[in-house]
C-alpha cells in the first residue's frame, strides 16, 4: 500500500499540470450533478408547494374556443353572473372566486411599471386557502374556543358579499386548535362540535378606517374577548387596531405579545430588560390605555418566540395574570 501511495504522488509530482486539469474537471463535473439535483429538488417543492396551497378540493374552470366542423370559431366568456349561479345552485360549493387576469400600465410618481393584475372578488381567501388572522391572534389571546363568536364586519367593503369572512374566521380560530387540517369546509363542523356558535354582522361605516374585521368572542365563563384589523396604506398592511377595547394600530408579526396590567412607571424597562437578557429582539411595541394611571394595553412584535420561562418572569415582574402571546409563523 505505501509502495503505490509512493509511486502515485511521484506521478503527481512528474505531471502536476495533467494532474490539476484532472482534479479540475473531477470538480466541475461532480459541482454540476450536485447543482443539477438542487435545482430540479428546488423546483419539485415548489411545484408541490403551488398544488398544495390549490388544495385538494378546488377546481378551476377556465374558458376555451367554440369549435365548428374543426375550426375554431371565437372565445368563449365566463362572466360573474356564472360565477353567481354555481354559488347559488351548486351542490356542495363553499366558495366561488371569479378571476380575470390583464397586463396594465400602474404610474406611481415617477414610476411606470407594466404589471400583472388579477381582478378577483371577496371569495378569493377561501378558494385559495388564507385564513383570517384575526382568527388565530384570537384564540392565542382568548385561551379557549368561544361559545359565540361574532364577525364584525364594518366600512366600504360591505357592499360587496363579504359571507365568506365568517368561514375565514372560523378557519383561523381552530387552526391552532387541533392537529387536523382545517379548512372552509371542516371548519364550521368544528366549531358545531365543540359548541361554538358564529354569525356575521355588517356595517355600511367604519369609525377610523375604511374598512375593519372585528371578532367579538364570548368565553364559556362570560368573559367577551375582542380583536379587530384592518388593512391600511398602498401596501395594504396588515394591523391590529384594537384588543379588548382598547385602540391600537400595530402591524402584525410572526411573534407577538399581548398584555394589560395597572399604569404605573417602569414597567416597559422592566419587560425590556427581561427580553433583552434574554436576547429576544424588540420590533415595535405599543401601550394603550384608557384612563391615565388605569388599565393599560401593551402590544409587542418580537423577532423570536420568548421562551415560557421569560414569559412568566414578564408575567410576575408586570403583576399580569393576561399576558398571551401569539405565534403565527
Amino acid at each position: 500500500m505505501l509502495e503505490i501511495l509512493r509511486v502515485a504522488l511521484t506521478s503527481i509530482r512528474g505531471n502536476l499540470f495533467r494532474a490539476a486539469l484532472t482534479m479540475l474537471g473531477v470538480i466541475i463535473g461532480v459541482a454540476a450533478v450536485i447543482t443539477m439535483l438542487a435545482l430540479g429538488t428546488g423546483a419539485q417543492r415548489a411545484v408541490e408547494q403551488q398544488l398544495a396551497a390549490l388544495g385538494a378540493n378546488v377546481i378551476t374552470v377556465t374558458t376555451g374556443m367554440r369549435f365548428a366542423q374543426g375550426v375554431a370559431r371565437e372565445q368563449q366568456v365566463l362572466t360573474t353572473d356564472d360565477a353567481a349561479s354555481l354559488r347559488e345552485g351548486a351542490r356542495n360549493v363553499t366558495a366561488v372566486s371569479p378571476e380575470q387576469n390583464a397586463r396594465q400600465q400602474v404610474k406611481l410618481g415617477n414610476r411606470n411599471l407594466n404589471l400583472s393584475v388579477i381582478g378577483t372578488a371577496p371569495g378569493h381567501p377561501a378558494v385559495n386557502g388564507y385564513s383570517m388572522q384575526a382568527g388565530r391572534m384570537f384564540t392565542a389571546i382568548a385561551g379557549s374556543v368561544p361559545v359565540q363568536l361574532d364577525v364584525e364586519v364594518s366600512g366600504e367593503i360591505t357592499e360587496h358579499d363579504v359571507s365568506i369572512w365568517e368561514l375565514s374566521a372560523l378557519k383561523g380560530l381552530f387552526t391552532d386548535v387541533t392537529e387536523d387540517p382545517v379548512t372552509y369546509v371542516n371548519a364550521p363542523l368544528m366549531a358545531k362540535e365543540r359548541g361554538c356558535d358564529s354569525r356575521l354582522v355588517t356595517t355600511a361605516t367604519a369609525d377610523d378606517f375604511r374598512n375593519v374585521t372585528t371578532l367579538v368572542g364570548t368565553l364559556a365563563d362570560g368573559t367577551t374577548v375582542s380583536v379587530a384589523g384592518t388593512l391600511t396604506g398602498p401596501k395594504m398592511v396588515e394591523k391590529v387596531v384594537g384588543v379588548n377595547g382598547f385602540d391600537l394600530e400595530i402591524p402584525i408579526s410572526d411573534y407577538m405579545v399581548f398584555f394589560s396590567y395597572v399604569d404605573r412607571p417602569g414597567v416597559i424597562g422592566a419587560v425590556g430588560k427581561l427580553l433583552g437578557d434574554a436576547d429576544v429582539n424588540i420590533a415595535g411595541m405599543q401601550v394603550s390605555r384608557i384612563d391615565e394611571r388605569g388599565e393599560a394595553l401593551v402590544a409587542l412584535t418580537v423577532d423570536s418566540p420568548i421562551p415560557e420561562d421569560v414569559v412568566a418572569a414578564i408575567a410576575t415582574e408586570v403583576g399580569t395574570e393576561t399576558l398571551r402571546t401569539v405565534d403565527l409563523a
